[in-house]
């Protein structure tokens, strides 16, 4: 699709636009502390999920202590820094990490940005909803720099009538990423966004796009791709195979549309659509890309019984089809353009001794679909956030940076140690169909509730169903092969939590989470200690 090619263009047009006003000098302090446990070997799933990566989600209990600040200085104008510090340590490892770390240079709407902070795109809710399909908060902090517009901003001359928000981040995966891992890869990233503004209803587009590029492989080969060949998504004639005859780098990202809708009284309604895309197959968002991520979410800002309500629905299933990504003849991967285009009669003389006058490049490659695929089309099995050469995918410190119901190969192993994980790259769960509602509210003025409740259908994924991403292991009638996911495993999660205001400064909470279904059954519950200051 052409707005590839335009997209850097668009960033630096976002760079140019909006005014922001100074902020206030002002130091905050807090400190926090949580201890979660559950009944089986690991914490339930609410309870470790989309917490920043504070909890190790496979230790039966865990503890954690955060001490933190965030200072806000004004240089004056339109100048400003922000910058945060939090440390975290856990129970039972004993081990210690900054969590966040960053400064962030101000300069009207733009924000300089460098360091480890929360960050999420595409995410309805933090409270409230169960991810998102690129970055939402179920991972810890990456570090990354970026330069962009982070809030809705008007256009001047316009600025009533249109907002837009955008920039471009790299950002460095300094985590382990395992003996199959590619080491110390980094995340080139960029988004745009666009919303009319002028009146209560207010339709968005935006688009996000992320790119993992270089590291070491774990054969000790440098990984090296051209910066503008991964951002343009184009290929690399310096780079590997794959780089060469693909494009550079190994790339993800959404198409997110919906609208905001600003009721009389405060409150806000916003209701989003968005689209996976990986490969050239879901480029096609109205056709071959069956796969999606919508919902919609209440809020209001007053302290009511029910203050925010979120319902959404994820269907990853699909993934371009069942069909392998190329064409697999007597055990060798075929090349369309290059082995078949050129002569296709010659092809089928030679590979299947089919004398075939006049045949044509389409023609071969609808009789490969019926001859080898099943009837299905290639360039299927998109495997979101996966990678062949980028085993971890899209996870930073073992966890999602997407969708936190996307279960990885050591979360699967949680529950199923024997798990044949010999197919799999590091997501063996990541074709789901999901329903999600929470709600949260306020029993009394001091007493925060939220309630979450989410079924999962959990189908794995295609490269474990068949032995491999180019196998058809699903199809062979004699195959003694079972394969946990095979039919489906229908998975329930759900969480009620609560928060009281012991007094301005102090905050106590507890909550209790029990996951059951198919996969697993499993109990547990979560205590909170926070005391925060702010200083003028």
């Amino acid at each position: 699709m052409k707005w590839f090619k335009y997209f850097g263009i668009l960033i630096l047009g976002l760079l140019q636009t909006g005014l922001a006003i100074g902020k206030s000098d002002s130091l905050a302090v807090y400190g926090q502390s949580f201890f979660a446990t559950g009944n089986s070997d690991f914490l339930p799933f609410w309870i470790a999920s989309n917490r920043n990566g504070i909890f190790d989600y496979s230790e039966a209990y865990g503890g954690t202590a955060l001490l933190g600040g965030h200072y806000d200085l004004s240089l004056g104008g339109k100048f400003s820094v922000e910058a945060g510090l939090e440390l975290l340590g856990t129970l039972p490892s004993g081990s210690a990490r900054v969590q966040q770390g960053y400064v962030n240079l101000n300069m009207g709407a733009i924000t300089l940005m460098g360091g480890k902070q929360h960050f999420t795109l595409g995410m309805a809710n933090e409270r409230l909803s169960s991810g998102s399909l690129i970055y939402s908060n179920n991972a810890a902090p990456v570090p990354r720099i970026g330069l962009g517009i982070f809030d809705y901003t008007g256009v001047p001359f316009v600025e009533d009538w249109l907002e837009v928000k955008g920039g471009v981040m790299h950002a460095f995966l300094d985590d382990d990423r395992g003996e199959r891992g590619t080491d110390a890869p980094q995340i080139h990233e960029k988004f745009a966004y666009m919303r009319l503004s002028k009146f209560r209803f207010k339709p968005y587009f935006g688009l996000v796009h992320s790119a993992l590029m270089n590291g070491t492989n774990p054969n000790g080969q440098p990984m090296t791709s051209n910066y503008w060949a991964v951002a343009l998504r184009r290929p690399d004639p310096n780079g590997s195979n794959a780089d060469r005859n693909n494009v550079a780098g190994a790339h993800s990202g959404i198409v997110d549309f919906g609208f905001d809708f600003d009721f009389d009284s405060g409150a806000t309604l916003n209701f989003f659509f968005q689209k996976p895309l990986k490969d050239k197959p879901t480029l096609d968002i109205f056709g071959r890309n069956q796969d999606f991520f919508t919902g919609v979410t209440y809020l209001t800002n007053k302290k009511t019984l029910v203050s925010g309500v979120n319902i959404e629905v994820m269907k990853t299933t699909y993934q371009s089809g069942a069909g392998t990504p190329d064409p697999v003849v007597d055990g060798k991967y075929v090349h369309i353009p290059s082995q078949i285009a050129p002569d296709p009669e010659k092809y089928m003389y030679d590979n299947f001794g089919i004398v075939a006058p006049g045949i044509t490049t389409s023609e071969v490659i609808a009789f490969l679909e019926d001859e080898v695929n099943y009837g299905h089309e290639f360039g299927g099995r998109a495997n979101y956030l996966n990678n062949q050469d980028y085993y971890m995918g899209w996870t930073y410190h073992g966890r999602a940076m997407g969708p936190a119901l996307f279960t990885t190969v050591d979360q699967v192993k949680m529950f199923i140690p024997d798990f044949d994980d010999s197919w799999d790259f590091y997501f063996a769960n990541n074709r789901i169909f999901s329903t999600h509602f929470a709600v949260e509210g306020w029993l009394s003025p001091k007493l925060y509730y939220r309630a979450k409740f989410t079924n999962s259908q959990n189908y794995g994924s295609y490269a474990g169903l068949n032995q491999g991403r180019f196998s058809w292991e699903s199809m062979n009638p004699d195959s003694d092969y079972e394969y946990f996911f095979e039919d489906g495993l229908s998975q329930n999660y759900t969480l009620i939590e609560f928060n009281y205001d012991l007094n301005p400064k102090l905050n106590i909470g507890a909550g209790m989470a029990y996951d059951f279904g198919e996969m697993y059954h499993n109990f547990g519950a979560i205590l909170s200690l926070k005391y925060s200051v702010g200083l003028r």
